[in-house]
């Protein structure tokens, strides 16, 4: 499948966009990265060092080895920086993990065009929906993080490139690319496991609705598309029930984003649970500052384009589950919300569930997930009239500029938000107190981005992933550890909650503090 997955993109490149625009992207990408890069942007968010340091942990651990990816985030993300990350550079910098999301970003790019190209029967529609894609400076900016989106767009972009392909086709022999496009969004983000299972309903609609196929027809290319599909979803399943003891682990877990909702709901109401008007406004106010208002507003034009004034040789069904498919990362995004299984926090909104300043900004960033719909529909809109074109590099460059003056919310998000790293003190201090020699006991599900910034080897942390020691050193200590690392004021934080509340400050007896502030307080052996 990988094989023929190659095959078709390359038959794609030769037939319509040819190298060019390949190496426009490839060097947009480039250039991109190396201004995030210079100017320190590569790694604020907290999310982008653990991601780093989960990879890491692979090959860099007291106890190495591929069960190091753990439960909380899905597995791809990590298991292809591996590749690099044993490379100090290329961890310290963010590369090892970056040139993944570069490379989808060149790959959405792609699929955008080929997209709009085979629904539009245009080059410069195609063009447009590239360039409302390619010149997005969200989009350009994170696809120079190690952040999980840009991964996922490629996926879900390309998803959408090869379901046009088979429903103007008919070709049975792209339903295992889709496939495989489907296993590798459900082992990528959860979004993935929503999409598509919206993709398959969409593909039973095409298949019984407008091609009448029988029942068995009809399940049996369900089969094709589905199998890889159920494979990913079973994999995973078996990871945790193997790795953890429990498959729903990943769900219900200490770490997962279960457990982190239910205590911010226990500190304040989830602002959007519940509540499906606030749910839209959240996600959209995501889409309108990780999008633009004006290439938002002109997407939407031209849905209405493609539906009813653009006369084609399609018909009203295949139009419609295109767009179906192109919206399902949008409906997941908000359903999330309304859920209570997603956080997303803007001014907007009035929220403030932390109390401090950065709280107004927290996961803003998943509006880019809405950005292949919207280039897409531009693309279309552009292919309607010699006009429609204009106006469409119009408005793009508008949105540009835009952008310029109000500022990248994805880089707002991670300096100023909730996801921006504010520990530096604490890494500072790791590194200037912990020697060679020392082992320390920290746990990365709270200390994650301070180990990595402290750039100290991971293999001489006592964490989580170290399973012989763990238990044994949250008990016994001293016979492990030389340095501990716990919170300040969150009890729930499991060092802390060892050492202060089960152990009722015993420890103490054997070390002393020698640092602390807001967030942390690290401690030494009285006699190391």
């Amino acid at each position: 499948m990988i094989h023929a997955l190659t095959t078709r993109i390359t038959a794609l490149k030769e037939r319509n966009y040819g190298y060019p625009l390949i190496i426009v992207a490839m060097m947009m990408s480039v250039i991109s990265w190396y201004i995030v890069y210079a100017t320190n942007l590569s790694l604020v968010y907290n999310d982008a060092m653990s991601h780093l340091n989960i990879a890491r942990l692979v090959v860099d651990n007291q106890e190495p080895g591929i069960s190091q990816i753990g439960s909380v985030w899905l597995p791809l993300n990590h298991i292809l920086p591996v590749l690099f990350v044993w490379n100090d550079w290329a961890w310290r910098t963010g590369l090892a993990a970056s040139i993944f999301s570069m490379l989808a970003y060149v790959l959405s790019l792609i699929a955008i065009y080929q997209t709009v190209f085979i629904l539009s029967k245009k080059k410069s529609a195609a063009l447009i929906g590239a360039l409302a894609f390619g010149v997005n400076l969200n989009m350009l900016y994170l696809q120079a993080t190690p952040l999980t989106e840009p991964l996922y767009v490629a996926l879900f972009s390309l998803s959408v490139l090869f379901f046009t392909k088979y429903i103007t086709s008919d070709n049975t022999k792209l339903l295992p690319i889709l496939g495989l496009l489907g296993f590798l969004q459900v082992v990528s983000r959860y979004d993935g496991w929503f999409v598509v299972g919206i993709l398959g309903i969409l593909l039973f609609c095409y298949e019984a609705v407008i091609k009448r196929k029988s029942l068995g027809e009809t399940l049996g290319k369900l089969i094709l598309y589905g199998l890889p599909v159920g494979l990913g979803v079973g994999i995973w399943f078996l990871w945790n029930a193997l790795i953890f003891g429990n498959p729903l682990f990943f769900v219900f877990g200490p770490y997962s984003a279960h457990a982190q909702q239910q205590t911010i709901e226990g500190a304040t109401k989830l602002i959007t649970k519940g509540e499906i008007g606030t749910s839209i406004a959240a996600y959209a106010y995501a889409i309108r500052d990780n999008v633009g208002i004006y290439a938002s507003l002109l997407s939407l034009a031209g849905a209405g384009v493609f539906l009813f004034l653009r006369k084609t040789s399609l018909s009203m069904g295949i139009k419609i589950l295109v767009l179906a498919l192109l919206l399902s990362p949008i409906i997941f995004n908000v359903l999330a919300l309304f859920l209570g299984f997603s956080i997303l926090n803007m001014p907007e909104l009035n929220w403030n569930p932390s109390g401090s300043p950065e709280g107004f900004w927290f996961n803003v960033r998943y509006g880019i997930l809405a950005l292949p719909f919207a280039a897409v529909l531009i693309g279309l809109f552009a292919g309607w009239r010699k006009l429609a074109v204009l106006i469409a590099i119009e408005v793009i460059l508008l949105q540009s500029f835009a952008f310029t003056r109000t500022g990248v919310i994805t880089v707002t998000d991670g300096t100023i938000g909730s996801s921006a790293f504010r520990n530096e003190r604490t890494s500072h201090a790791l590194t200037a107190y912990v020697k060679p020699t020392d082992t320390v006991l920290v746990s990365l599900s709270a200390f994650n981005p301070v180990v990595f910034r402290s750039e100290i080897p991971l293999r001489q942390f006592i964490h989580e992933g170290v399973s012989k020691k763990w238990d044994k050193a949250l008990t016994r200590p001293h016979t492990y550890a030389t340095i501990i690392v716990m919170s300040r004021n969150n009890d729930g934080e499991l060092v802390r909650n060892a050492m202060l509340v089960k152990q009722n400050k015993i420890f103490l007896q054997l070390y002393e503090q020698v640092y602390g502030d807001d967030e942390a307080v690290i401690y030494r052996l009285k006699n190391s």
